[in-house]
C-alpha cells in the first residue's frame, strides 16, 4: 500500500510540476486577487489548530479550491497527512509518513511551513513514529518522542501517556526482576553442578550413601553406610560397602544354584535395596548388566547366566582387577552379634569372611574371601559369611556425601 500511494503522489505531483512552478502565483482557478489571498490565509489559519479535525478538514477543502497553485496542493496533502496521524490506524500512519518524505523534498513548501511557524515534515514524521509506538503499547518510547516536539497535540499526549508509561515501566521492572531471579536460579544450579563436578570422587575415596543398622543398637536407628569407590567412569561410580553389613547363606539349601536364582541376590535387590535407601536415593542407583560368565571366576566350571541387578556381589575377576586393596573386611556389630557373622579378631578388628558371586570349584558352592584375605569357596548354604553389597551409582545424585 505504501508503494502504491507513493507512486500515485509522484505521478500527481509530476503533472503538477509540469503545469506550474512551485511558487505562489497571484491568481487561482477558483479565487483571484484579494479573495485568493484571504482564502489562502484563512486555510493557513485553520491549519494552525492541529487539535481540531473539523478545522483541518475545512482547511483541506479550501486548499483544494485553490488547487491551481502548487503550494496549495501540497497543503492539501499536508493536511491529509495530519488527519491520518490523528487516527488510531498504524497502517494509515505508515502511508502518511511516506507522504511526508515526498513533501519534504519540496524546498519551497518546507520554507513556507517554517515561515508560517507550522510543524515541519520532519517533526510530523517523528510525531507519526511516536503514534505508531503508542499504538504498539510502547508508551515510554512514544512519550519520550512526544515530549521532544513543540506540537500542541504531542504535548497533550505526553501528559496523557504518563500513567501508561509508568505502568509499562513497572511491568518492565517486574519482568527484569523475574529475569534476574531466573538468572540467579540458573547460576545457583550451575554452581551446584560445578561444585558436584569439582567434588567428584575418585577410586579409593570413601563416601556415605544410604543407612543400615550397624551398631546393633536398634534404639538409635540405622547408621550411614560407608562405601569404597572401586571405579569411576564419567558420571557414575562403582561402590563396595566398606564393612560386612549382614551375614547370610548364599542360598537356603545345599544345591546347585546360580547367582541368578540365589536367595542372596533376591535379598540384595529387594529387602536390602528398599531398607537401606530412600526413594530418592534409589533413583540414583543404576541397573547393571552383571557378567556371570566363566571368565569371572577362577575354577574350571561352566559360567552362570548373566543378570541385570541394581545391587550385586563382586566377582572373583573384579576383585583381581579393581578391588585388590579392599579384600580385608570387618563385620559390623550387627552382622556379628545379631546375624552370626564368622570373624577373627586381628588387632582388635573383627575381620570376616565374605561372599563373591562367582561359582566355586564344586557344584553347590560359591567363592568368597576368608578373614585372612585368602580366596576359596564354601557350600552355598553356609551361614555366617558376610555380605558386602556392590552397586553403580550416579555421581550427580546429590545424596552422596564424602
Amino acid at each position: 500500500m505504501k508503494h502504491s500511494l507513493r507512486s500515485f503522489l509522484i505521478v500527481l505531483l509530476g503533472l503538477t510540476l509540469a503545469v506550474s512552478p512551485l511558487v505562489v502565483s497571484p491568481h487561482g482557478a477558483l479565487a483571484s486577487g484579494a479573495n485568493y489571498d484571504q482564502q489562502y490565509e484563512l486555510a493557513i489559519g485553520l491549519l494552525r489548530d492541529l487539535l481540531n479535525a473539523d478545522n483541518l478538514r475545512e482547511a483541506a477543502r479550501l486548499f483544494r479550491e485553490l488547487g491551481s497553485q502548487s503550494l496549495s496542493r501540497y497543503y492539501v496533502y499536508y493536511t491529509d497527512v495530519i488527519l491520518r496521524l490523528q487516527e488510531d490506524d498504524a497502517a494509515a500512519i505508515g502511508e502518511a509518513l511516506d507522504t511526508l518524505d515526498f513533501l519534504e523534498m519540496n524546498e519551497a513548501f518546507t520554507a513556507d511551513l517554517a515561515a508560517r511557524k507550522l510543524p515541519g515534515c520532519a517533526d510530523l514524521r517523528r510525531y507519526g513514529e511516536a503514534r505508531q509506538l503508542e499504538l504498539g503499547e510502547r508508551y515510554a518510547e512514544a512519550q519520550a518522542i512526544f515530549a521532544s516536539l513543540s506540537i500542541l497535540d504531542a504535548i497533550d499526549r505526553t501528559v496523557r501517556l504518563n500513567p501508561l508509561a509508568r505502568e509499562e515501566q513497572r511491568q518492565a521492572e517486574e519482568r527484569a526482576e523475574a529475569e534476574r531471579k531466573a538468572a540467579e536460579e540458573a547460576a545457583r544450579k550451575a554452581a551446584e553442578e560445578a561444585a558436584r563436578a569439582k567434588a567428584v570422587i575418585t577410586a579409593g575415596d570413601v563416601v556415605t550413601f544410604g543407612r543400615y543398622e550397624q551398631d546393633n543398637d536398634l534404639a538409635n536407628g540405622p547408621e550411614a553406610i560407608e562405601w569404597i569407590a572401586l571405579e569411576v567412569r564419567g558420571d557414575r561410580a562403582l561402590l563396595l560397602s566398606q564393612y560386612g553389613l549382614n551375614a547370610l547363606p548364599f542360598h537356603h539349601e545345599a544345591t546347585s544354584v546360580q547367582w541368578r536364582d540365589s536367595d542372596i541376590r533376591r535379598w540384595l535387590n529387594e529387602i536390602f535395596l528398599n531398607a537401606a535407601f530412600s526413594a530418592r536415593e534409589r533413583e540414583g542407583i543404576l541397573t547393571t548388566d552383571v557378567d556371570n560368565s566363566a571368565a569371572q571366576g577362577m575354577y574350571p566350571v561352566t559360567g552362570w547366566s548373566d543378570t541385570e541387578d541394581r545391587v550385586f556381589l563382586l566377582s572373583y575377576a573384579e576383585t583381581r582387577r579393581i578391588a585388590t586393596g579392599t579384600l580385608s573386611c570387618q563385620a559390623t556389630a550387627y552382622a556379628r552379634d545379631a546375624r552370626g557373622a564368622l570373624y577373627s579378631d586381628v588387632e582388635d578388628k573383627a575381620l570376616c569372611s565374605w561372599w563373591l558371586r562367582s561359582p566355586g570349584e564344586s557344584e553347590g558352592s560359591a567363592m568368597g574371601f576368608s578373614p585372612s584375605c585368602t580366596v576359596g569357596y564354601e557350600a552355598v548354604d553356609l551361614a555366617g559369611v558376610a555380605v558386602r553389597p556392590t552397586l553403580w551409582v550416579y555421581l550427580n545424585a546429590d545424596v552422596l556425601n564424602r
